[in-house]
């Protein structure tokens, strides 16, 4: 069966940002049930519910449907995107897939999918993601559309059977021309935008070049997105695009500002060595309609070199709870005498502790992280003391005494940033 699901779906492809300008409107799945801590979908493969483990557990009861409300018809727009907000799930779960008003499936990415499924492996294939899936305009309809997630039950350990995954939020973004009536009714059809770069030793600063006579107090807010060699905080393993939207918040890329002039000072100091970035503005409006700048170059300051290190071993995620212990190894090629600063980057599903004072050590020092147990994936950057680290390998060490679902490393895994002298 699973098979035959596959054959049928679509291979998801991933929307590209634009070069030119382009308004969209957005349409958001709105929550129907309070936070448990806080409101999501869950999915279950169909095995889930009558299984002698997991049958009766609450978090199968979900049937994995949104609803979106969408105000334009498909025949007055440009195209239109999914974009989603997802924790994989749990380890091994096949076959994650979204379809659209019964028309259209596509397949969610899976940055281990390709990957063998070796022993040892089985459970340390955490990740999130905020994929961006290109759909087709007869997959919608105006107003409510029903965007139904599923998955299929994973073969091999009883224990992982239970198919499994969650989905944070989802909303349908229609690109509209500039005079579609809800552009132009907020006097928005002659709005142009593009993103302003001023080096200042180390730091951009990003702006917005706005038309001269608009009212700049139309707009809610700016993100900026930045694109360069760096820690994937995003989870899509195919790109090199920083920030995302998580919650209702910016995480990454160049930041979030909510007010004139919109300026925003990017850090670029620890940035591996990539030459030039690419940098796109997404102006928020109060009416729920966006802005998408064109794609701008800029060349990065000059700086000591930044260089990358990941776990040694091939899958760098993480998962530890009731009192387990897990390790992964940093090998450290150079003198950290030759290293002026060091950073650790993970990205962690916290699913929370006990009693547990510090979750993380780092070569037996433990790292400034709590663990509230909001059950959210959080982006950390832990700066790390050079007198710490050594030439050669290197412990990252993750202990969670909680008998709930503990905390994860996700996809991909822990990386450290070494900016040398």
């Amino acid at each position: 069966m699973l098979a035959l699901i596959l054959c049928l779906a679509l291979q998801a492809e991933t929307s590209s940002p634009p070069d030119t300008g382009r308004f969209l409107i957005v349409a958001k799945y709105e929550h129907q049930r309070p936070p448990k801590p806080m409101p999501r979908l869950r999915v279950s493969g169909p095995g889930t519910v009558l299984h002698k483990w997991w049958k009766n557990n609450g978090a199968v009861f979900d049937n994995g449907l949104a609803t979106v409300d969408m105000p334009v018809p498909p025949h007055e727009m440009i195209g239109a995107e999914l974009v989603i907000e997802m924790w994989g799930g749990h380890s091994m779960t096949p076959g994650k897939r979204v379809s659209l008003n019964g028309r259209s499936t596509y397949m969610l990415p899976d940055p281990f999918a390709d990957v063998p499924e070796e022993a040892g492996f089985v459970k340390v294939r955490q990740y999130h993601a905020f994929p961006r899936i290109e759909l087709k305009r007869t997959d919608l309809v105006r107003g409510v559309n029903a965007i139904q997630f599923a998955c299929d039950q994973p073969v091999g350990e009883e224990h992982f059977e239970f198919g499994h995954f969650l989905v944070d939020n989802v909303a349908v973004h229609a690109e509209l021309p500039a005079d579609h009536a809800l552009v132009a009714d907020a006097g928005l059809s002659a709005f142009t935008a593009t993103v302003t770069t001023d080096i200042d030793a180390e730091t951009v600063r990003l702006g917005l070049d706005l038309p001269a006579d608009f009212d700049a107090s139309v707009i809610k807010h700016v993100d900026y997105y930045t694109n360069h060699a760096g820690f994937d905080e995003t989870g899509d393993a195919d790109s090199d695009w920083h920030g995302y939207e998580y919650q209702g918040k910016f995480v990454g890329g160049g930041g979030r500002v909510s007010a004139a002039p919109f300026v925003a000072d990017w850090d670029t100091s620890m940035i591996p060595d990539s030459g030039s970035a690419k940098v796109r503005a997404v102006v928020h409006f109060e009416n729920n309609v966006r802005y998408e700048t064109p794609i701008a170059t800029v060349d990065l300051p000059a700086k000591p070199a930044v260089t990358m290190v990941h776990v040694d071993e091939p899958i760098g995620s993480m998962w530890a709870r009731d009192d387990q212990v897990e390790t992964r190894t940093l090998t450290v090629d150079v003198d950290p005498a030759e290293i002026d600063r060091a950073e650790l980057h993970l990205t962690l599903w916290d699913g929370g502790v006990e009693e547990v004072e510090h979750p993380f050590h780092f070569n037996g020092h433990p790292l400034p992280v709590d663990s509230p147990g909001h059950h959210d994936a959080r982006y950390l950057v832990v700066p790390i003391d050079i007198a710490w680290l050594k030439q050669g390998a290197n412990e990252i060490r993750l202990t969670s005494d909680t008998k709930h679902h503990g905390i994860e490393v996700l996809y991909p895994g822990a990386v450290l940033m070494l900016r040398m002298k």
